[in-house]
């Protein structure tokens, strides 16, 4: 139970980590003046970081889970980053596509609790 529990902390916690870096750069790219600002170059560091997390996650959880969690959870979180940080419109398109791809998070995250 123990070693259960601490393996679905630890993979949230590299999601969560994967998401937020990995949106956050990809905030900081677009929203850089130019190619040689501190903008830019934090975002690439922040993009990178994102990286080395993805390939921690590749390690530990089979490629047929982690790819369509990680793809999910970008969706969303860049949606979220162009909602929050860019000021960009959401059409209710954009609000289905995210309520579809929750569920399929969800339906992976459930059916691979059940078949480990």
């Amino acid at each position: 139970m123990t070693s259960s529990y601490f393996e679905l902390v630890r993979n949230c916690f590299l999601f969560i980590s994967y998401v937020i870096t990995s949106c956050t750069g990809l905030y900081y790219l677009k929203a850089a003046s130019s190619w040689w600002s501190a903008q830019f170059a934090v975002g690439c560091v922040l993009y990178g970081v994102g990286a080395i997390l993805w390939l921690f996650i590749l390690r530990i959880l089979p490629l047929s889970v982690a790819f369509p969690l990680a793809a999910g959870a970008l969706m969303i979180g860049t949606t979220l980053t162009g909602v929050v940080l860019l000021k960009e419109v959401v059409t209710s398109g954009h609000i289905v596509g995210v309520i579809l791809i929750s569920l399929g998070i969800f339906t992976i995250t459930v059916m691979k609790s059940q078949n480990p």
